[in-house]
């Protein structure tokens, strides 16, 4: 051993790495597996000290700062709540626009609309194909799936870029061939079977002898003996059931994934999509996009808290005794595995553990014991931290979280057939944005209706399409995952959640969501590039707050200047030379040139102007942020700031969650509007005010629609009822509103409804119905008429009409002879007469 050690000696191993050398030797390694792995286990032990000095030093920076947001500023509740999810420049906002610009490049490298990628995407034999290219990628094609092969090819180099960007913070993750994704367990699905069942099942899928190798470098690389004769897979996977089956440690989710060890390895493509439909992602090339935006929230985490990191401490006296007796029973039983067992838990007390999470909620807790913050504040402070970490879509309760998911999906399905009709409004809330910013009002509904049109009629070229909407990275919803992002804000699985991404397709949604993004971010992108033939400080002043708020500053300014804009002719060659634009991508082609192993480095002008690496990296990032949030506030989604404003620090599936989760059912929107909409309009002041008759108009047309896809006519203009509903469908009267409900016809609602919520009236009325029922005083014609509202998409806005005129009038007034008569009476009383009477329609 001596010699091993002299060795080491010159190879300048640090002691560290000589007493593992040692530990490895009492644990039996062999001399040829020992020297075989030696200067391959010190690489890779200086590589994850490396990372630890890295993370170390982004943990300390972020706890400077919140030493001085804890001792320093006035209003704490406020810093800390905009530094963890704050809109412009939070941890959740960085997360998103990293995820949202991966989602924007994929789509211009498939040079495919949206709705041809997602078709791509669920088809099983190209997913199949996409798997068994990335599996051991090697630059070579596997299958004849040239589509396929150039999509792994894009997603492998995006995946290693992603590693070297954690590890740049600390990350300490080592890249491996044979990685296609981060398996992803479904905790809830496990445990509907029986522990064995799934070893079982797993069992079958794995490559065992690959498997078996990485366990047993795992246990090796803790110092442990490995005994070959005493292995037993099925005792591991049991053990690795429990773990992933169990609530996550006090680190958060995203630590506690990071630190996993990908350990099972598959036999083949089909073994890991078998799998999946059972206990994973039953589509794999969705979980490969999902999981890649998981890194991204890794990579925010990472940027702004560091991972934290091991640092020497003096242990305890009592403690290191009590270790120390530990040891000495342990050598004299003469087992090493006991002795390295003891070894290295007297080692471990040597050693603190510091978590910027541990370190946040401690003063956090401080914070509120000293009445610095309320009592309500901690707890939204606690549910914004618990979004950044990843606790949020920890399951409280899975049974009630599954409940009230599925409720809200079946909800989807059935309500929101017309929920586009009431989309209309985003014309003018991305007015008042772009009016924030600086574009008149005149300019801005133009614009946006502009490319709405355009967008209608299929008059946007490929050209425009890659070159400029693609580079801005928004209009690329439910592309690349399937969860629904305009009323659910958390992933969930299976057919419920299929269906209501299908909805959303049905019903025109998805699309006039990703249009009216892209024309609001087309008009921010040619507003920046109109406003580059001014300095800094002559820009309009909150147009330059906004610009400071996304962290550019002057400096950064003068460089963008320096780049300057693109004209239309760059991707329509008879288009106009005064249609300028910017983008990230314009940015960073420009200011950069690629090397030949991949990475870039800032051409020789512009690093003599001072601008450095990783200045084009945040300068890129805030441009996309820009683009990316604004968007989402022009076309009004609640973010991870609404969130922790809506649900707190409550676990999903607790009562309070379920109950606030019900309650803000369909409210998402005017949350967002509430919170982040209505606050520009009060700092601009007078001006804003020019958005309300447009809002008027709009909310007018939106109710009419309604209106005539039911086969009525539009709202009387003399009606006084008018009015309140234009109010009501703009969104103007907020909470009050519902704004995307009034989904049965007649739009009456009681205040308790009003004030309660959709869920409520959904609950009630069946609750209600079945009283009656007992009581008789209902009977099936009651009970078909709360069934007709639970069809899926029967109340879309184009199969409304058809299924009242040709089914549900003609049942009605089978059961209850004059129905229709009845109807139309009602509804001439109401100044709602019919376009097409019901009694015309075989009779009445």
């Amino acid at each position: 051993m001596s010699s091993c050690v002299d060795i080491l000696k010159e190879m300048k191993a640090t002691p560290e790495e000589i007493k593992w050398m040692q530990q490895q030797m009492k644990a039996g390694t062999g001399d040829d597996e020992l020297a075989d792995r030696l200067i391959e286990e010190i690489k890779l032990k200086r590589f994850r000290d490396k990372n630890n000095d890295l993370s170390e030093k982004n943990t300390n920076q972020f706890l400077d700062k919140l030493k001085n947001v804890s001792t320093k500023i006035k209003k704490p509740y406020n810093a800390i709540f905009k530094f963890l999810v704050g809109d412009t420049s939070g941890i959740t906002s960085r997360s998103l626009a990293r995820a949202q610009a991966r989602a924007g490049f994929f789509s211009a490298k498939l040079r495919m609309p949206n709705r041809d990628i997602k078709a791509k995407l669920n088809d099983k034999g190209f997913v199949h194909d996409l798997v068994t290219e990335m599996d051991m990628f090697d630059g070579k094609p596997k299958t004849k799936n040239k589509l396929a092969f150039e999509l792994a090819e894009a997603i492998t180099e995006y995946q290693k870029r992603q590693v070297g960007e954690l590890n740049s913070f600390g990350g300490g993750v080592l890249w491996r061939d044979d990685y296609i994704t981060k398996q992803w367990h479904d905790a809830y699905r496990m445990l509907k079977v029986d522990k064995d069942v799934w070893v079982n099942d797993v069992m079958k899928a794995l490559d065992y002898d690959t498997t078996k190798d990485r366990i047993r470098q795992i246990i090796l690389s803790k110092g442990l003996k490995w005994d070959e004769k005493k292995f037993d897979m099925k005792k591991y996977l049991r053990s690795a059931y429990t773990a992933m089956t169990a609530k996550s440690t006090n680190k958060g989710l995203l630590l506690d994934s990071l630190h996993l060890k990908r350990t099972l390895k598959f036999k083949d493509a089909d073994s890991f999509i078998n799998y999946n439909k059972s206990y994973g992602h039953d589509n794999i090339a969705h979980a490969i996009f999902e999981n890649m935006t998981m890194v991204d929230n890794h990579i925010s985490f990472g940027e702004a808290f560091g991972f934290g990191f091991r640092k020497k401490i003096v242990p305890d006296p009592v403690n290191l005794s009590k270790h120390q007796d530990a040891l000495a029973e342990a050598k004299l039983t003469g087992d090493n595995n006991l002795i390295l067992e003891a070894e290295n838990a007297l080692e471990s007390i040597k050693w603190k553990e510091v978590n910027p999470t541990d370190e946040l909620q401690r003063v956090m807790h401080e914070l509120h014991q000293t009445k610095r913050i309320t009592g309500s504040q901690y707890r939204r402070l606690r549910g914004a931290l618990s979004q950044v970490t990843g606790d949020s879509y920890q399951l409280g309760n899975p049974t009630l979280a599954k409940m009230v998911t599925g409720f809200q999906f079946w909800e989807y399905i059935t309500k929101l057939g017309k929920a586009t009709l009431s989309s209309i409004n985003d014309l003018w809330t991305g007015a008042v944005i772009l009016h924030y910013q600086g574009v008149k009002p005149g300019r801005a509904y133009l614009g946006l209706i502009n490319h709405i049109l355009k967008k209608a009629t299929r008059n946007i070229s490929t050209g425009e399409r890659d070159v400029l909407l693609r580079q801005l990275n928004v209009g690329v919803e439910g592309i690349f995952e399937t969860y629904s992002r305009n009323y659910i804000n958390n992933p969930a699985m299976g057919t419920m959640n299929k269906l209501t991404d299908v909805m959303f397709d049905y019903n025109l949604l998805n699309w006039w969501t990703n249009s009216a993004r892209e024309g609001a971010a087309k008009m921010m992108s040619m507003h920046v590039a109109d406003n580059l033939a001014h300095s800094f400080d002559k820009l309009p002043t909150k147009f330059k707050s906004l610009l400071e708020a996304y962290d550019l500053n002057a400096k950064d300014w003068d460089i963008l200047r320096k780049v300057g804009a693109f004209d239309e002719t760059k991707f329509n060659k008879s288009g106009s030379k005064k249609n300028k634009f910017f983008t990230s991508d314009h940015f960073f082609e420009t200011v950069t040139e690629q090397k030949p192993d991949g990475t870039f480095k800032v051409k020789s002008e512009y690093a003599k102007a001072g601008l450095s690496g990783d200045d084009v990296r945040r300068i890129e990032q805030s441009i996309n942020r820009y683009y990316i949030m604004e968007s989402r506030l022009a076309v009004p989604e609640a973010g991870a700031a609404d969130r922790a404003w809506m649900f707190g620090e409550h676990a999903r599936g607790s009562l309070p969650e379920s109950t606030l989760r019900l309650f803000f059912q369909f409210r998402t929107h005017q949350v967002k509007m509430i919170r982040g909409l209505m606050p520009r309009m009060y700092e601009m002041g007078t001006p804003s005010l020019a958005h309300i008759m447009p809002a008027i108009g709009l909310g007018y047309v939106s109710a009419s629609l309604k209106n005539m896809v039911a086969g009525k006519e539009p709202m009387a203009y003399d009606d006084p009822q008018t009015l309140r509903r234009s109010l009501e469908q703009s969104g103007f009267l907020g909470f009050l509103a519902d704004f995307v409900g009034g989904q049965f016809g007649n739009y009456k609602h009681d205040m308790d409804e009003a004030i309660a919520g959709s869920a409520y009236k959904t609950i009630t009325s069946w609750t209600d119905l079945g009283h009656e029922l007992v009581k008789g005083n209902k009977d099936a014609v009651d009970v078909y008429n709360h069934l007709r509202h639970q069809v899926p998409f029967a109340n879309l806005f184009y199969t409304e009409a058809a299924v009242n005129y040709f089914i549900h009038y003609n049942i009605m007034e089978t059961f209850r002879p004059g129905y229709k008569k009845r109807l139309e009476a009602r509804a001439r009383g109401s100044n709602a007469d019919y376009l097409i009477k019901p009694s015309s329609i075989w009779g009445g």
